[in-house]
């Protein structure tokens, strides 16, 4: 069973130790007994609004335990999903999932939480580390993530009078996640207008305003996102609608109903291409 452990200072400065467990064999007793304990904290720490079935990842697990096996003997794999679960003195206490798409050398961050926040410099280094023993020749260029936005109109429900309001903590629980990021390195592209595709069971379709992330690999931290063209920024858009969304819906969907997201999210692609501005490098000269 993989076991990646990391030493994390605290907001006091103090160490603390976080085992991240990777979940690939839902049969294994071990593994079984820690996805039965970070059920309540996935409820928990995601936002109920965006989350798929529970069920969903045990799934995702037996396909990641296959690609893997696929990958030892040298087969090709177009992508490779790695759910961790973290653990500090038995308790789970952090959640991640990602995947890795290697012919385009990107990946995507699907879910990353933790109690504490300050667990979040764990999850770059075990990405990373991740990243090399999957693919030790690969140099990605990035990875992809959403957050919730934070609208102009909410700012003032920071002010001091709204601090016993719910909706006060809300918003700077959005406000201290988009930051820690940004701090790690993350990029916020404020040009795109991103909508998530909403599908989960039992609830309406929805299309979701989203910041899109680009969190370049430690290879690639010098990118700016004055560099970025409107053709660089279309294939992100095309990568995440088309590539990594239309893989999503494929797991988890009907496939007679394919045909019709697959038109769906086309759509949602070229709404978002169309709202870019024709130069996109100029917003920020």
């Amino acid at each position: 069973m993989t076991t990646r452990t990391f030493k994390v200072a605290d907001d006091k400065g103090e160490d603390r130790v976080l085992s991240w467990y990777l979940i690939n064999d839902p049969n294994n007793k071990k593994q079984a007994e820690l996805i039965k304990d970070a059920e309540g904290l996935y409820g928990r720490l995601f936002e109920a609004e965006y989350l798929e079935p529970y069920e969903n990842f045990r799934k995702y697990a037996r396909d990641s335990y296959a690609a893997r096996k696929d990958l030892k003997v040298g087969k090709e794999c177009k992508m490779v999903d790695s759910w961790y679960l973290g653990v500090e003195k038995g308790d789970v206490i952090a959640f991640l999932f990602f995947t890795l798409y290697p012919k385009d050398c990107l990946g995507v961050i699907s879910y990353a939480g933790s109690k504490e926040p300050f667990y979040t410099k764990s999850i770059e280094r075990l990405i990373n580390e991740e990243q090399k023993d999957l693919f030790p020749s690969l140099t990605p260029e990035a990875y992809l993530f959403e957050l919730e936005k934070v609208y102009p109109s909410e700012y003032k429900y920071l002010k001091p009078r709204y601090r016993d309001d719910p909706v006060y903590g809300n918003i700077r629980r959005r406000k201290l996640i988009t930051y820690q990021y940004q701090k790690l390195g993350a990029l916020k592209i404020p040009w795109i207008h991103y909508r998530q595709p909403i599908l989960v069971r039992g609830k309406k379709f929805q299309k979701i305003d989203m910041h899109l992330m680009y969190w370049p690999s430690s290879e690639h931290r010098s990118i700016k996102l004055e560099s970025f063209d409107r053709e660089r920024v279309k294939k992100l858009l095309e990568f995440m609608y088309l590539t990594f969304y239309l893989d999503a819906f494929k797991a988890t969907e009907d496939g007679n109903k394919m045909p019709y997201w697959e038109t769906v999210l086309k759509e949602m692609y070229l709404e978002a291409v169309r709202d870019l501005p024709s130069l996109v490098a100029s917003i920020l000269a």
